[in-house]
C-alpha cells in the first residue's frame, strides 16, 4: 500500500487525473481485500460486494466475471466494464457517469435509480435490464 501511495503522490505532482483516479480506486479495492491481479486479468469476482464503499472511481473491471456482484450506491465515475459479465449485477443508486460497458453481458442487471451521463453501452447485451428511474441516458440514448 505504501508503494501505491508513493506512485499516487508522484502522479498528483505530474497532474494526470485519470491515472490518479484509477490508483485511488485500486487502493480502496485493496483495502477491501480484493486482489488487483485478479481484477487486471479479468478475474472471477462473482457475487462480490462493492456496495456503498468509498468512491471507487475509474476502476478497470474489463473482462471480469462480476455475475451477481453488488455495486449498490457505488461511485464508479469513469469505470471500465468493457466485456465484463454483469448478469444480474446490482447497480441501484450507483453513479456511473462516464463509465463504459462496451460489449458487456448485462442480462437482467439492475440499473434502477442510477446516474448514466456519458455512459457507453455500445454492443452491450442489455436484455431485461431494469432501467427504472435511471437518469442521464441508456443504450437508446447513444
Amino acid at each position: 500500500m505504501t508503494k501505491n501511495r508513493e506512485v499516487l503522490n508522484l502522479i498528483r505532482l505530474l497532474g494526470n487525473e485519470k491515472i490518479e483516479r484509477q490508483l485511488q480506486g485500486n487502493e480502496i479495492l485493496q483495502t477491501l481485500g480484493y486482489d488487483f491481479l485478479k481484477i487486471a486479468s479479468g478475474g472471477d469476482l462473482r457475487g462480490a460486494d462493492f456496495g456503498f464503499q468509498a468512491p471507487l472511481g475509474a476502476v478497470d473491471f474489463s473482462g471480469c466475471d462480476l455475475t451477481g456482484a453488488d455495486f449498490e450506491g457505488a461511485h464508479l465515475e469513469g469505470a471500465n466494464f468493457d466485456r465484463a459479465h454483469l448478469e444480474q449485477a446490482g447497480f441501484e443508486l450507483a453513479n456511473l457517469n462516464g463509465a463504459t460497458f462496451i460489449d458487456a453481458h448485462m442480462h437482467r442487471a439492475d440499473l434502477s435509480h442510477t446516474i448514466l451521463v456519458d455512459t457507453d453501452f455500445t454492443g452491450a447485451d442489455v436484455s431485461e435490464v431494469n432501467w427504472w428511474e435511471s437518469w442521464g441516458g441508456g443504450p437508446n440514448d447513444q
